[in-house]
């Protein structure tokens, strides 16, 4: 338990100095570190369960997206601001660090293998983003199309 609280501290710590590298300021810089802790104790959550990281992954880029998605429009920030430091924790700088590592000796395999887990990590990563995206527009859209009717109802009457 102690090693996965010093995790999520250490990803807190990430998104906080990426936070810093970005320029965000008062309450979003607190957003974004706790967006970083929230996303990566998902992700420690998720490969608990699963005992393999994709699905960790991709559940923790959700919950981070749609925590950038809703505190963007509360605070009136761009979302990728918000995000990226959010992301920090999750991306595989490990596992491609071993990839490398395995292609410099002429570890074929070893690499083959590796680097098929790491490009299956950055598309989870992409894909929480897209769907989260996705939905916060499909809202958007559906709520703008709901105000625009309500006004044509108002302004027949």
């Amino acid at each position: 338990m102690k090693e996965q609280i010093l995790q999520i501290l250490m990803g807190a710590l990430g998104s906080l100095g990426f936070s810093i590298l970005f320029n965000i300021h008062g309450r979003k810089i607190v957003i974004a570190v706790a967006g970083g802790a929230l996303s990566y104790a998902s992700y420690l959550i998720t490969y608990h369960f699963y005992q393999d990281p994709v699905p960790g992954i991709l559940l923790a880029t959700i919950v981070a997206a749609i925590l950038a998605e809703i505190c963007a429009r509360l605070f009136k920030a761009p979302v990728i601001i918000l995000l990226v430091p959010m992301l920090i924790p999750l991306i595989p700088g490990g596992d491609l660090y071993y990839a490398m590592q395995h292609f410099v000796f002429n570890e074929t395999e070893a690499f083959s293998e590796i680097i098929q887990l790491v490009i299956k990590e950055m598309g989870a990563i992409a894909g929480g983003i897209i769907v989260v995206t996705f939905l916060a527009q499909l809202i958007t859209k559906l709520r703008n199309l709901r105000s625009i009717k309500n006004n044509d109802k108002h302004s027949l009457l």
